[in-house]
């Protein structure tokens, strides 16, 4: 008898202890589902087997930073009311509701908790994934200088109105009744009417407003400290342009990029242009290594934050060697004549890879001597590679480098020469 009834209370305990179980799972970080082997994640091996069998290099290394507390930039979906934070399941449009993972920096964990409670007592509605209107997204951003974060809210409206600015008054009120001067570095709010099948969560020509807080968050790559021989460059970036999520690692992608800036191992400095450019987070990193570098890239919010950080580069004679930034993107500096005495070319592009016009422009350059690409998406790289090698370039190097432990997703830097047979 004692043991039907331990039987039946274990048989009731059963459904409870599913649905926590299942409440656990759900509160895991999708972007870490391998974290126990970040280098063999599908898209490593994958890489591995591309540049060692299919290119024939005689080695290809995959290196990788810390699991824990890299990650300075977090974006979390916003959906239903009341409002759940998360990660998008990988290809699903469901929600992992996510407000506290060990890859973040601890001030976007604290962050992203007392957002969520003060999104709740405010009374703000999330996005519904269908109708305009309500919070779609939360963009947090670490300032690892000052241990603190910058929020941006991103609703699905037109305009930044007096509603939403009502709605975020309330949101700020309880932030900072609940200790949240000290953890705010500055708090947005974005206007984004995206449609159902657009993955932006910014856009350019969006409404942005600041509503406290400073304009930048100011960042120093401080692994390359001694590395590049002069004071580190300050990076600036507002919630609007693209800042590295694990600037710690990608600064080991920069120190390998800078042994090879001088093609076939001159001492000469070269000209360099770089497209895809960003806020100039690589180049302003190379300036003792090339004649002179031109940046370019297509989101009008760089130019500012470029134009700064060289205002206070340490000395006039590396202030020198900077052209003026061109905002223009990729194709269109290519198309322009830009690369017509650039002998190396710096890119860096977003996971689709280069334009097909950019790797004609290269193979019309008759100075350009080697490329140095950063890539982001492995597949796009692949095909990349391929295209620039019918195009005179042979490929001379591959790294891989895990940015983002625990997830199916590689970076690479590769280098390619002008085959000398090709000219």
């Amino acid at each position: 008898m004692q043991l039907d009834v331990e039987q039946e209370r274990e048989k009731n305990a059963r459904p409870e202890k599913m649905a926590k179980r299942r409440k656990r799972k759900a509160a895991r970080d999708p972007s870490m589902q391998y974290l126990a082997d970040p280098a063999g994640a599908p898209m490593c091996r994958a890489a591995r087997a591309f540049f060692t069998k299919t290119c024939g290099l005689p080695r290809f290394e995959v290196v990788l930073g810390r699991k824990g507390g890299w990650r300075v930039v977090a974006k979390l979906a916003v959906r239903g009311t009341p409002p759940v934070f998360g990660m998008f399941k990988p290809g699903t449009h469901d929600i992992a509701e996510l407000l506290h993972s060990d890859a973040q920096h601890e001030a976007i964990n604290a962050c992203a908790k007392l957002l969520h409670k003060a999104v709740l007592h405010a009374g703000v509605q999330g996005y519904d994934g269908k109708n305009a209107g309500g919070l779609s997204y939360v963009a947090l951003n670490a300032d690892t200088m000052a241990n603190r974060a910058q929020v941006v809210c991103v609703f699905n409206h037109e305009k930044v109105d007096t509603s939403l600015r009502g709605q975020m008054a309330n949101v700020l009120a309880y932030m900072h009744a609940h200790g949240g001067k000290k953890l705010l570095h500055s708090v947005w709010v974005h206007c984004n009417p995206a449609g159902r099948h657009d993955n932006n969560i910014f856009a350019h020509e969006g409404a942005w407003e600041r509503l406290e807080g400073d304009k930048f968050i100011e960042e120093r790559l401080e692994p390359l400290e001694g590395a590049v021989p002069y004071a580190l460059p300050i990076l600036r970036f507002p919630p609007m342009v693209f800042r590295q999520a694990n600037p710690e690692a990608f600064a080991g992608i920069i120190a390998e990029a800078r042994k090879w800036m001088q093609p076939d191992g001159s001492s000469k400095l070269p000209v360099t242009v770089e497209l895809y450019g960003g806020v100039g987070t690589i180049g302003l990193h190379m300036l003792d290594l090339v004649r002179s570098i031109s940046i370019s890239d297509a989101n009008p919010h760089n130019k500012a934050c470029f134009e700064s950080t060289v205002e206070g580069l340490e000395t006039p004679a590396l202030r020198a060697k900077v052209r003026a930034y061109d905002p223009r993107d990729a194709v269109q500096v290519a198309q322009s004549g830009a690369l017509s005495n650039a002998e190396v070319v710096i890119v860096d592009p977003p996971r689709k890879g280069l334009d097909k016009d950019v790797v004609y422009a290269f193979s019309r350059a008759r100075r350009l001597r080697r490329i140095v690409y950063i890539s982001c998406g492995f597949k796009a790289l692949q095909r990349d590679t391929v295209a620039l090698q019918r195009n005179g370039f042979k490929l001379d190097f591959a790294k891989g480098h895990v940015l983002f432990p625990g997830a199916d997703h590689i970076e690479t830097l590769a280098v390619f020469t002008r085959d000398a047979r090709a000219q």
